[in-house]
């Protein structure tokens, strides 16, 4: 079985272009990535994980899990989609599963800085815009973008 939605791995090439049409932040957003019935199980198994509070008050607040369990993450179907998209041979993939809740953020600066890479975000939450906060990546010379999530 597909893990991946069918119309996304016939429509591959599309998304790496869209992917590369942002000079100083290539990315895609996609709506309903997963196959519906493996996203739910992915829901269920999501919301059996066993979070800890962590808190470094000026880098971060949120509650994390280990979530290295999930095979498809580090699955070929996965890391061969993700490298054809953005043109780079991804050798391993580390996961991570955040919480954030109210007055949770991640703040991530000079002094913090990670790793480079690509990062993949999937909504599993029940966020409200309306209740606030946001996901925003800036290059740190003024340059920001808004990254609007969906579950799925």
């Amino acid at each position: 079985m597909d893990k991946i939605n069918l119309v996304y791995l016939e429509n591959i090439e599309s998304i790496k272009k869209i992917f590369n049409s942002c000079d100083w932040l290539p990315s895609v957003k996609i709506n309903n990535f997963l196959d519906k019935k493996y996203y739910e199980n992915l829901e269920k198994e999501i919301k059996k994980l066993k979070l800890k509070k962590e808190k470094t008050p000026m880098y971060y607040s949120y509650s994390k899990a280990d979530f290295s369990s999930s095979y498809f993450f580090n699955s070929k179907e996965f890391i061969d989609f993700v490298s054809f998209v953005i043109g780079k041979k991804i050798r391993n993939v580390e996961l991570s599963f955040f919480s954030f809740s109210w007055r949770d953020y991640k703040i991530i600066n000079d002094k913090s800085l990670e790793k480079p890479g690509i990062d993949i975000i999937f909504d599993f939450s029940k966020w409200d815009e309306d209740f606030g906060g946001n996901l925003v990546y800036t290059d740190g010379l003024g340059l920001n973008s808004k990254v609007f999530t969906e579950k799925n």
